[in-house]
């Protein structure tokens, strides 16, 4: 039997127009200096810059966008397609008919920040996108283990709601063949991350969440993927690189 197929309720979620994001990152994003970009972002950690992304007006459209769909699903006796083997709750956003906005996400507003802050990491040539929406809750998933995202750049943008734990923890980036090194300290780094927020980090790079204490965490990840990397390599993270410090020890 064929999936039924679900349409937005807010037709307008479906382009991701200026209405959908930040002025500011608007503004530096349209200027596209270094300058502009440089003062958009603020460098957490080597390999971690953060940026105000998404407006409150789209977060809270999205939210209820999620809700609308799960009561959908319900309706009619499907499942969600979960984001990946890690997660149990979220959803696709494809799923909900928002591949195109993604899509727009990626191309117009999010690889011009790839291209200048992850060049080694095949920035330059993302050209496709895996989005989902994960879900941190008292009755769902309250962590997430150690490992790395089947991406060249990821984007984790925090929608809300109101809680406390469930931080990203990062341990450095690695190569597969070096994937289970230890970190050493000054790799070791967690996010706390708030409405409105997001970071860019490589897909390479090491973390999970701690345990959520309570409340309900919701966030937008965005797998940013490049096909002529894929093409010249077996796997996205396959070593040697020029970017693992344990290749360069090597």
């Amino acid at each position: 039997m064929t999936r039924p197929s679900y349409s937005p309720r807010q037709t307008w979620l479906s382009d991701m127009t200026e209405r959908c994001l930040d002025p500011g990152f608007v503004r530096a994003v349209q200027a596209g200096t270094h300058e502009a970009l440089e003062a958009l972002v603020t460098r957490l950690h080597p390999g971690v810059i953060e940026f105000p992304l998404l407006s409150a007006e789209y977060r809270e459209a999205l939210l209820r966008e999620i809700h609308a769909f799960e009561h959908w699903c319900r309706h009619r006796g499907v499942g969600p397609v979960r984001p990946n083997s890690m997660n149990n709750q979220g959803v696709v956003l494809a799923e909900l008919g928002l591949e195109g906005a993604m899509d727009e996400l990626l191309y117009t507003w999010l690889s011009p920040l790839t291209k200048w802050a992850f060049p080694e990491h095949a920035g330059s040539s993302v050209d496709h996108q895996h989005s989902f929406v994960v879900e941190y809750a008292e009755n769902g998933d309250t962590d997430l283990g150690f490992h790395v995202d089947d991406s060249e750049v990821t984007l984790n943008a925090c929608l809300g709601l109101s809680f406390d734990g469930a931080e990203v923890y990062f341990r450095g980036v690695r190569c597969d063949a070096h994937r289970e090194d230890p970190a050493n300290d000054a790799e070791v780094w967690q996010w706390n991350p708030a409405a409105g927020r997001a970071i860019l980090h490589a897909g390479a790079h090491r973390h999970g969440v701690h345990a959520l204490r309570s409340g309900r965490r919701v966030n937008l990840i965005v797998w940013a993927r490049s096909s002529r990397h894929r093409r010249a390599h077996r796997a996205p993270h396959e070593g040697p690189t020029t970017w693992c410090p344990r290749c360069e020890a090597a």
